[in-house]
């Protein structure tokens, strides 16, 4: 994600961008260490929706902010803030 320094990610479109072809792998690591902030859209396709398409691989992150880790936790949680 070394390109999206001081981005902030928000659409599924770029979920889907990132996590393309990481299906090949058993574990991904996302860092967020230089990502200023996602929105729920985003959270909601990278963190509940593509882990439920690839149950056999194991999704990470690190380095993410505050704000970033409190989003990331309610996607995982309860889809991106919906109830």
């Amino acid at each position: 994600m070394a390109d999206l320094v001081g981005t902030e990610l928000v659409s599924r479109s770029q979920a889907k961008r990132l996590l393309a072809r990481c299906e090949q792998f058993q574990e991904v690591t996302l860092d967020f260490s230089r990502v200023s902030g996602i929105a729920p859209a985003f959270a909601d396709e990278a963190l509940r929706v593509w882990p439920g398409q690839h149950p056999g691989v194991v999704l990470r992150h690190s380095g993410a902010s505050e704000s970033v880790s409190a989003r990331i936790e309610r996607a995982r949680r309860n889809g991106a803030g919906r109830s």
